[in-house]
């Protein structure tokens, strides 16, 4: 933009791509929860994974339990990108779950949203 002068008004727009890019505001970088949601549609079709993700109580769960399942399906995540020789492949398995946890609630899948759930509308949960 040019004012009365002629002179430019304000910062031009960049010339490049590379340049566009290095004025980016915030982070350009996968986080941990985005690595996760990549491979957590990787493995929606594989029946041990989705198996440890159905329970919605601990009486349904593979392991017994929510979290050891939690634990189990973290372990696979972390795996795949172990194999991938990816550099989240050495974070911490807790980091996995946590991360894991983020993901389920994206998509509507958490154990507790799924388990508030009747006739596809969320129900409150019993005052204990």
């Amino acid at each position: 933009m040019t004012d009365t002068t002629g002179r430019t008004v304000g910062v031009p727009l960049p010339k490049t791509v590379f340049d566009l890019m290095n004025q980016r505001k915030g982070r350009f970088e996968t986080t941990l929860n985005d690595k996760v949601e990549e491979i957590y549609l990787k493995l929606w079709e594989d029946s041990t994974f989705k198996r440890l993700l159905e329970g919605t109580n601990d009486s349904e769960c593979v392991e017994g339990s929510e979290s050891c399942d939690d634990h189990e399906a973290a372990s696979m995540i972390r795996d795949h990108l172990r194999k991938e020789n990816h550099v989240f492949g050495v974070k911490p398995l807790h980091s996995f779950k946590l991360a894991l946890k983020v993901v389920m609630r994206r998509y509507r899948t958490s154990r507790k949203e799924r388990r508030l759930t009747l006739g596809g509308q969320i129900v409150q949960e019993a005052a204990e």
